[in-house]
């Protein structure tokens, strides 16, 4: 039997692709994904917005992820 495995890191931020800015994806009031310098996932939003003011937060989209 084969099993092959897909990792996907940044899938929850290609569902906001389309977007202009720094982008963050959260879930539950903490970063899962972000692309900005110096934020990194596990961070709470406001200590991500308190390093980086331009960052563009969105909540997680699980349905969009399952439709890429």
């Amino acid at each position: 039997m084969l099993w092959l495995a897909v990792v996907l890191p940044r899938l929850a931020l290609e569902v906001f692709a389309g977007e202009r800015g720094l982008r963050a994806v959260t879930d539950k009031g903490v970063l899962i994904a972000c692309e900005a310098p110096g934020v990194a996932p596990g961070l709470s939003v406001a200590q991500a917005l308190a390093l980086c003011p331009a960052l563009c937060c969105r909540q997680r989209d699980r349905d969009a992820e399952a439709e890429v």
